[in-house]
């Protein structure tokens, strides 16, 4: 079984955040570019948000076991775990078919 894995982060770290993917193992790598149209509005400050339209949609399969390792490497190294840094999930996959 695989992991769909999705990362959202700052577009400025595109190119360092797939390199440590392929070297974790990674397959299936896509990226596209989001834009953010949140406002800055008192509902979504109070949630502890802040608009950064410029934005990076990081998908990729990975194995199961190797998904604390990359929430590690993401909050160590591109400090996704202080705010509007980024944010990372993985989604089970059962089977793919083509």
């Amino acid at each position: 079984m695989h992991q769909l894995l999705t990362i959202i982060g700052k577009r400025k770290l595109k190119n360092e955040i797939i390199q440590d993917l392929f070297k974790e193992g990674c397959a299936i790598i896509n990226s596209t570019y989001g834009r953010s149209y949140m406002s800055d509005t008192n509902f979504f400050v109070s949630l502890g948000f802040s608009p950064d339209p410029e934005k990076i949609i990081i998908t990729c399969l990975v194995s199961p076991t190797h998904v604390p390792k990359i929430y590690e490497l993401l909050n160590t190294k591109y400090e996704f775990n202080k705010k509007n840094t980024g944010i990372a999930f993985a989604c089970n996959i059962n089977h793919i078919n083509i």
